[in-house]
């Protein structure tokens, strides 16, 4: 999915978008698979990308993000993919961990709750889509490394 988040082709780029979606919805939490929410789940986005110009903003999007993941800026690159469709922090801390796996990790409700130091806000049982938790997430991703 790598290749897929990086690519400098439009098309290529969204198709790497929606695996991040169907990836991170195909196993719960108790490991069980289940393709099908996984794939209502990337249907639910794919209205927003039915122009070319939505899926030009998409691929600039993650080029952008890929950009300030480069210039260490974690928590920015992580709050500027919140803004795509169905990508809120844990969603986008996994395209985050996956465009560059030695600078940026997942943060995710369970680990949020096993590891309390990091500060992660949580709302209904989710991490909060906030500023702060993208400051966090920047001290996180430096801590990882």
């Amino acid at each position: 999915m790598r290749r897929l988040l990086r690519s400098p082709l439009r098309s290529t780029a969204v198709f790497g978008y929606l695996s991040v979606i169907y990836w991170g919805n195909y196993a719960s939490q108790a490991g069980v698979s289940n393709r099908r929410f996984a794939l209502a789940r990337v249907k639910f986005a794919l209205p927003y990308l039915n122009t070319p110009c939505n899926e030009l903003a998409v691929a600039r999007t993650l080029r952008a993000a890929y950009t300030l993941i480069n210039r260490r800026k974690y928590g920015d690159a992580l709050w500027l993919l919140t803004t795509l469709p169905r990508l809120g922090i844990a969603f986008a801390s996994k395209a985050c961990a996956l465009m560059a796996p030695d600078h940026c990790g997942v943060i995710d409700s369970v680990i949020a709750e096993q590891y309390p130091q990091f500060g992660f806000t949580l709302r209904q049982g989710y991490i909060a889509k906030t500023h702060a938790n993208a400051v966090r997430f920047q001290r996180y991703c430096y801590s990882l490394q």
